[in-house]
């Protein structure tokens, strides 16, 4: 039905970008772009021709990035501790827990620059200006 290898020559290029727009990260965007031409390649024959083949493939590429944020928000859920299972919270460890999570969502959303794979850190001054229009239990947390 399709010249794939022509399919991929004509819109490599725009599913890059697309997943791009959506992850903030060139790494993820290059691996997430191969992966939907591989659906894609996998899927050939389910493809009806009811809507451009760039539809189809953006389709494609949204759905896996969609499931990337489902295996990012199952890793989460493993690497942070449910503050229910603590027999005392303080207010220190939610505001550290809410700071943690500011910065991974951050981190999620590609608000925080990052250079060769490493993210640099927003400064205290940034969380602490977050969070206080977050929450005043936040704040409270915050103070020495």
């Amino acid at each position: 039905m399709f010249d794939m290898d022509a399919v991929y020559r004509e819109y490599a290029v725009m599913v890059y970008k697309f997943l791009l727009s959506l992850c903030y990260e060139e790494e993820l965007a290059e691996e997430l772009t191969q992966e939907t031409f591989y659906q894609a390649v996998r899927s050939v024959d389910r493809y009806d021709g009811s809507c451009k083949v760039s539809t189809w493939l953006c389709q494609i590429a949204k759905h896996l990035w969609y499931r990337e944020i489902e295996r990012r928000k199952d890793e989460l859920k493993k690497d942070v501790k449910p503050l229910k299972k603590l027999k005392r919270v303080t207010r220190q460890m939610i505001a550290g827990t809410v700071l943690f999570c500011i910065v991974v969502i951050g981190i999620a959303l590609g608000a925080y620059e990052t250079y060769y794979g490493e993210v640099v850190q927003p400064n205290s001054e940034d969380v602490k200006i977050t969070c206080e229009k977050i929450d005043p239990v936040v704040r409270i947390g915050l103070e020495p």
